[in-house]
């Protein structure tokens, strides 16, 4: 491979590495009391809210681009993933869950992502 085709195909790569997806999720409304802040650059799968914290998250932030595209984050009230809160596809901010009707009740998140895995709008579940 020549120099400058391995530069390139380098730096292609890099920029895809660039954009990952963050989920990070609050204790209190307003973003106060960080209790989860996770990126990755691919899927993530079902991670169980430490027990104390279940069921106490009232704010976050999500932003959705990964290395293969927009990728999917899925809120659960309880562990395992199992009774889906929310489902989001592109980036969103949330001050305050009580005005979704779903506060205080995250226990387990995941994060799937595809390559166009396609717009979708938010899913709430009370």
């Amino acid at each position: 491979m020549k120099p400058t085709t391995l530069t390139t195909f380098l730096a292609l790569t890099l920029a895809c590495l660039t954009s990952a997806w963050r989920l990070r999720l609050y204790r209190n409304p307003g973003y106060q009391v960080l209790i989860e802040d996770k990126s990755d650059f691919f899927s993530h799968d079902c991670t169980n809210l430490d027990p104390q914290l279940r069921g106490q998250t009232s704010s976050m932030h999500w932003e959705g681009e990964g290395a293969l595209g927009q990728c999917t984050m899925h809120l659960y009230q309880h562990p395992g993933c199992s009774i889906p809160i929310v489902v989001k596809t592109s980036d969103i901010s949330i001050p305050n869950f009580a005005t979704k009707g779903v506060d205080d009740k995250v226990s387990s998140w995941k994060v799937v992502c595809q390559e166009d895995i396609g717009k979708r709008e938010v899913v709430w579940r009370a």
